[in-house]
C-alpha cells in the first residue's frame, strides 16, 4: 500500500488498481479548460516510446513543457514551448511553471525528491493528470486526481483524437501564462558540443550576468 501526502493530507492508495472508465475523456476536458497547465514529462515517454505524438499534442495545445532528466529526448530541447530540464538540476522557468501552475500533465515521470523536494508544498495550485504503465507508480508521492493507467504512447494517441476538433476554453489566460513564464531571463537552449571553448563560456557568463553558475 502507498502513502502518499499532499497539501498538508496523508492518504493511503491501494496500487495495482485498474484504469477508470472515461479517464482520458475527463483529462481532456480538464487539459482544454486549464489556464496555467505545463507538461511533465519522464523516461516512460522515451522507453515508451511515444516521443512523436508526445510533440503533436504539445503543439496542437501550444502549452509548455518540461522534462527529466531521464525524459530527455521525450521533446525536442530546443523548441520554444520546452522550458527544460525541471527539478534541483532544472531551469528556473521549469520550476516556476510547476510551482504556479493550476494543471500538471504528467506522462511516463515518477515525482521523485529531486522533483518534488517537500510534497506538502508540491504544486500547491495544481490538480495533476498522471499517467503511467505502472500503476503502483501513481500516487505512491504525490496525489493523482486523475490516474491514467496504460502505455504513454496509446493514452497520448487517445488524447490526440480527443482533443482534435476542439480548442481550448481561455487561450487569453495561456497568454498571460506564457508571458509570465518567459518574463524573466531568456531561456539558453544549447547543446553540450555548441560550446568548445572556454572563451565561449565566458561569454554566455557575461551575457547571462547573475543567472550564471
Amino acid at each position: 500500500m502507498n502513502t502518499f501526502t499532499r497539501k498538508g493530507q496523508t492518504a493511503f492508495v491501494q496500487p495495482g488498481y485498474a484504469r477508470p472508465y472515461g479517464a482520458d475523456q475527463k483529462a481532456v476536458e480538464m487539459m482544454l479548460k486549464a489556464k496555467r497547465p505545463v507538461f511533465y514529462t519522464g523516461g516512460g515517454v522515451v522507453t515508451g516510446k511515444a516521443s512523436e505524438g508526445l510533440t503533436d499534442l504539445v503543439k496542437q495545445l501550444g502549452y509548455p513543457i518540461t522534462t527529466t532528466l531521464m525524459g530527455i529526448g521525450a521533446y525536442p530541447q530546443s523548441d520554444r514551448q520546452c522550458l527544460g530540464w525541471l527539478g534541483m538540476h532544472g531551469s528556473y522557468e521549469s520550476n516556476m511553471a510547476m510551482h504556479h501552475a493550476d494543471l500538471i500533465i504528467a506522462i511516463g515521470a515518477r515525482f521523485d525528491d529531486r522533483v518534488t523536494n517537500n510534497t506538502s508544498k508540491f504544486c500547491p495550485t495544481a490538480k495533476i493528470i498522471h499517467v503511467d504503465v505502472d500503476p503502483s507508480s501513481i500516487s505512491k508521492t504525490v496525489r493523482a486526481d486523475v490516474p491514467i493507467v496504460g502505455p504513454a504512447s496509446s493514452v497520448i494517441n487517445e488524447m490526440i483524437s480527443l482533443v482534435q476538433g476542439h480548442t481550448i476554453a481561455h487561450p487569453e489566460a495561456l497568454a498571460e501564462w506564457w508571458r509570465k513564464l518567459t518574463a524573466g531571463a531568456p531561456i539558453v537552449k544549447a547543446s553540450f558540443t555548441s560550446l568548445p571553448s572556454r572563451v565561449n563560456c565566458l561569454s554566455l557568463k557575461k551575457w547571462s550576468k547573475r543567472f550564471a553558475v
